[in-house]
């Protein structure tokens, strides 16, 4: 049986990012395409910033070493940057973390 992803609904977003002084309405969020199978990402509109939700099962224990990774990859000058971690909640159960919007388009593969 595949494992049941866990896909908070906007509303629970926006509860999640006003608990953390993010001063969101529901028409902030712009859900991004999806691209991968660990998380689901929505653009802040206004704001340069994306929110990024781990949504595969036991995801919870990773949330700080995505953190760190975030963090430590800051230096290169390459990656978003790492803006705040919402810890789990009943909103997010894995939490999730808050990042620098990337410019530019999804890459095409295999050009790019």
């Amino acid at each position: 049986m595949p494992p049941r992803l866990v896909i908070p609904p906007p509303r629970d977003l926006v509860t999640a990012l006003n608990a953390a002084g993010a001063r969101v309405r529901p028409d902030t969020l712009e859900e991004l395409p999806r691209s991968g199978l660990a998380h689901r990402h929505w653009r802040l509109r206004g704001r340069g910033l994306v929110l990024r939700v781990p949504i595969l099962p036991g995801a919870r224990e990773t949330l700080d070493r995505q953190a760190a990774i975030f963090e430590r990859a800051a230096a290169s000058g390459h990656t978003p940057a790492l803006h705040a971690v919402l810890r789990p909640s009943r909103q997010l159960p894995a939490g999730a973390l808050l990042v620098e919007a990337i410019g530019g388009r999804m890459p095409r593969l295999p050009d790019d």
